[in-house]
């Protein structure tokens, strides 16, 4: 066999040796990528939908409030004496957090919605009927929040907040402090000086009918921007992973 073919037989051989082991060596590697990128996304899959399930395991609760208006005139007067009258009896719903609930004993205090009003519609977060008039937490004058007032025993015992709304072609407010409440007309956004109320009127002590509650989920929950950042920064790495070029040691072989 003449010297030049053997050498390129050789050459040949040591050719296809280097291929089938960088072939090999691609095939491994790319597994291994895939078998990493694999689980990286589901590692951040997983901490995308914790992160995106509710906030917290907080519990609540719907119930229903009572309470009337005062029985000494003038606790009523026009233009609502068409819908009340005194000593009638009011009443409606609201949803509480019961990790807020304030223990027994504990100082009296207001506890405010603001932590989940944002979770629960309006009308199922407050609702107040004064005779035909209905009135939900939609009507709390803007950049008010509603406030849950407890005992000292921490016993339901009315609510503090302001609820304004239109009657009859005039603005007036249902002004809440604890377990009093009485509805105030309003000129150019404010309570009419010197005015005197048009309903008066009071909250019972404790609640009825309550009933857990569950928070509707309106388009899914939103996650948190630091939990954005982490999915982010980690399909990053997998990418940054995924274009590493490894180092590919090449063995060479001569054919006897």
């Amino acid at each position: 066999m003449p010297l030049y073919i053997k050498y390129l037989a050789k050459w040949h051989a040591t050719c296809i040796v280097w291929n089938m082991s960088k072939v090999l060596d691609d095939f491994n590697h790319g597994a291994t990528k895939m078998k990493k990128f694999f689980a990286a996304f589901g590692l951040c899959a997983a901490i995308f939908v914790s992160a995106a399930s509710p906030a917290s395991a907080a519990s609540f609760v719907q119930a229903t409030f009572s309470g009337g208006i005062f029985s000494s005139a003038p606790s009523v007067k026009a233009p609502f004496t068409s819908i009340l009258s005194p000593s009638d009896a009011i009443g409606g719903s609201f949803v509480f957090q019961t990790d807020l609930v304030p223990g027994n004993p504990s100082p009296a205090q207001n506890v405010s919605t603001a932590p989940y009003a944002s979770l629960i519609p309006a009308s199922a977060l407050f609702s107040i009927n004064l005779g035909s008039l209905t009135l939900t937490a939609a009507n709390i004058t803007s950049g008010e929040t509603l406030q849950i007032k407890y005992w000292a025993n921490g016993v339901f015992g009315g609510f503090a907040a302001p609820v304004d709304f239109n009657y009859s072609g005039s603005d007036y407010r249902l002004d809440m402090q604890g377990s009093v409440f009485s509805v105030v007309k309003l000129v150019n956004g404010a309570p009419e000086p010197l005015g005197s109320p048009f309903v008066s009127g009071y909250f019972n002590s404790g609640f009825t009918n309550a009933t857990a509650y569950t928070p509707p989920v309106v388009g899914g929950a939103v996650p948190e921007p630091a939990t954005w950042a982490m999915m982010l920064l980690g399909f990053g790495a997998i990418g940054f992973g995924m274009r590493r070029r490894r180092h590919v040691n090449v063995r060479f072989a001569y054919a006897a």
